[in-house]
């Protein structure tokens, strides 16, 4: 179960689609879609919610920061979420990713899942709240674990 969701009709990035799917060897592939309007600035502010409970909290230039400063799950759900892992956008266009595999989880990574899928009665909220030199974004994933697979 999940529900995806642009926060703001005049976000810059709103979302068309997206899904991943998990497989035997943690490779992550993704497959999503969003309409970009050109910008230049991305400052993530990124949540993730269990319930009522706040679980992870972390603010991040996406634009000037090293990626591998990011953990692995936060770049996943931005990503999921539509939003370009590179800066800038020059143009107005849909962004996609068309089933790539981004990443490999690790060994800490694949724990932390482990504790959501051994947990599935209460879903885990994602909001991605993004201020760009030419507006703001606002994405959010609900959902519970499905077995790998998230159409």
């Amino acid at each position: 179960m999940y529900n995806q969701r642009n926060c703001d009709n005049s976000s810059v990035i709103k979302l068309l689609n997206a899904s991943f799917e998990v497989n035997k060897n943690c490779d992550l592939k993704i497959g999503s879609c969003s309409d970009i309007k050109a910008y230049k600035s991305a400052i993530v502010e990124f949540q993730a919610l269990k319930g009522r409970m706040i679980i992870y909290n972390t603010k991040f230039n996406l634009c000037a920061l090293n990626m591998r400063n990011i953990p692995q799950l936060v770049l996943f759900a931005v990503a999921y979420l539509g939003v370009p892992l590179q800066c800038p956008v020059a143009s107005n266009s849909e962004f996609c990713y068309k089933n790539e595999t981004l990443f490999t989880f690790s060994e800490a990574t694949r724990k932390m899942l482990g504790y959501f899928v051994n947990r599935p009665k209460k879903g885990v909220m994602l909001k991605a709240s993004i201020v760009h030199d030419t507006g703001k974004s606002c994405l959010s994933l609900e959902t519970k674990m499905n077995d790998g697979k998230y159409p």
